[in-house]
């Protein structure tokens, strides 16, 4: 693959007076490592333009916005590379950087403000996530709302909402609520340190750890190698995780035993497929740009989930994405113009996440003509009690065996246990006078692009008849197309029973794309339907 131009070769600019802008945040002279470091990305960076044929000037960013803008005037940048991740030693007001220069129309490498924003704010970008369908760990605010019962089962870890670079991460921080006195220790840290508003809890995926590094080209991204972060030596008193000693401590046991790996990453093929399908996927939902990191766990069953989108991640030569870029065969020079080049091709129009359609979360009132339906209501969030409602609805329809009605269950407990996105099952139940009259659930299929299952829609018996069926389908391929669905899949069986099933899909604008004879028993075969969704509206 031609993953740009390397050492230089070909890539000077034919006017060596355009000038690049540097842009990076001021850093004291007591600042801690992680913020040193863009020091070190900005030289690095400054000479890489100096070779490619740029004028470079070198710029600190501050929150005087007044000062800065004269600043940036008086210098008439043609580009600027934004190196700004802090503003004041605080990752909160790292989006003021881009904002300002898209006020000033002045192009810039990396990703646009809204992008910055909304993945720079970890549970803002965890609740995307979820909408989207994008498999994220579980989490909760603890100052905001009591621990969910999932809390209380497994280990948690505590994070700042705002920093980035491992900052306020260590092995205190992975905790269990079992233990009052170490979960008590681990709040009051992160209260202390980052404010009431500043932190959350979030579900411990002890398992694998893995970053993909993403490369704007022209016309796309590419995903370079994807890189596994081993723990070597790390015994059962020892998290496995990418702390910040294991960032910045250097000569640590975490700094010289967390160790990254590329070939054994690239022996998992599939998974790295799933992992890279998934990364693109956040490339195009959140409008990144340039240049961005996605970092996943995987869990014993091999389930993928990711933890963090970086926005502008580290561009020093020790850091993971030019780790990731010099397997690709590319040096800071080819991937300096690389980000210049996108910087200056025009900004594509995309949804700002801030107002992309997601899944409705709270209850919403369906709108019918038939007075029967009148007060008939659909929500998308699962309580306590809705794995019963489940059960019931799923057993009295008759058209069921006990197992498949354990199987409807045990979806809704998952879901509720571990979240929608982390389990992949997603609830649209319809409501009459607060009885559950009818549900649906669909999901991702993990590792494709686009691609879901709808698991269910099932109807009372008392209401079948009246249009329910209708309404949850609509409900859920409006909610799949907001979530970047773009095909549906349905299984059901070819018994003369599912006659009636086989046809609501086909008039739904399902079509047949197979069918696996004697799957489920002899003759009785798996009919396998397809609907092709247009944009969400």
């Amino acid at each position: 693959m031609d993953w740009g131009r390397g050492q230089g070769e070909g890539a000077k600019r034919k006017d060596a007076l355009m000038r690049a802008a540097v842009l990076h945040s001021a850093v004291p002279p007591e600042a801690p490592p992680d913020e040193k470091d863009v020091l070190i990305q900005a030289r690095c960076i400054g000479e890489a333009l100096e070779r490619l044929g740029w004028d470079v000037v070198f710029l600190p960013f501050h929150s005087d916005l007044g000062t800065m803008r004269q600043t940036l005037r008086r210098m008439g940048p043609d580009v600027v590379v934004n190196l700004v991740e802090t503003v004041e030693g605080s990752g909160r007001l790292g989006h003021t950087a881009p904002a300002l220069l898209d006020a000033e129309g002045i192009p810039y490498t990396g990703c646009p403000t809204e992008a910055v924003f909304c993945t720079s704010h970890k549970v803002l970008a965890k609740k995307y996530l979820t909408a989207w369908g994008v498999p994220t760990p579980a989490w909760f605010a603890p100052e905001d709302e009591p621990p969910p019962p999932w809390a209380r089962k497994t280990l948690v870890i505590v994070k700042p909402v705002w920093e980035d670079a491992s900052v306020g991460i260590d092995q205190e921080a992975v905790v269990s609520m079992a233990d009052p006195e170490a979960w008590d220790r681990a709040v009051r840290r992160a209260r202390n340190r980052f404010g009431p508003a500043g932190f959350f809890a979030e579900r411990f995926i002890d398992g694998r750890e893995f970053n993909l590094a993403l490369l704007a080209r022209r016309g796309g991204v590419d995903v370079l190698p994807v890189a596994e972060m081993c723990f070597e030596g790390f015994g059962p008193d020892r998290h496995r995780i990418v702390d910040y000693e294991a960032k910045w401590a250097e000569g640590s046991f975490a700094e010289r035993h967390t160790v990254r790996s590329f070939s054994r990453a690239q022996e998992d093929g599939l998974l790295v497929e799933r992992l890279s399908a998934l990364a693109r996927r956040c490339w195009d939902l959140f409008g990144l740009r340039g240049y961005a990191r996605i970092d996943f766990r995987v869990d014993e069953d091999g389930r993928p989930w990711l933890l963090e989108v970086n926005a502008n991640p580290c561009l020093s030569p020790d850091a993971g994405f030019m780790a990731a870029a010099r397997q690709a065969g590319l040096d800071m020079d080819a991937v300096v113009h690389r980000l210049v080049e996108d910087a200056s091709a025009p900004r594509p129009s995309r949804p700002n996440p801030v107002e992309t359609p997601a899944v409705c979360e709270q209850e919403t009132s369906y709108s019918a003509d038939a007075a029967a339906l009148s007060g008939l209501m659909l929500r998308t969030h699962l309580r306590p009690s809705d794995d019963e409602a489940v059960e019931r609805i799923t057993a009295e329809t008759g058209f069921f065996n006990g197992e498949e009605i354990a199987v409807a269950r045990d979806l809704a407990r998952q879901s509720l246990s571990l979240g929608a996105a982390a389990s992949g099952y997603f609830f649209i139940l319809a409501e009459h006078d607060g009885r559950v009259v009818g549900y649906t659930c669909y999901g991702p299929i993990w590792g494709t692009a686009g691609r879901f299952d709808l698991y269910w829609i099932v109807v009372e018996p008392a209401w079948q008849g009246r249009g329910i069926g209708k309404i949850l389908l609509h409900a859920a391929e409006e909610a799949i197309r907001c979530a970047g669905g773009r095909r549906v899949y349905v299984e059901t069986s070819s018994r003369p029973l599912y006659e009636p099933t086989r046809q609501f899909y086909l008039h739904a604008g399902f079509a047949q794309v197979a069918s696996l004879p004697d799957f489920y028993a002899p003759n009785d075969h798996k009919m396998i339907y397809c609907k092709t969704l247009g944009a969400a509206s």
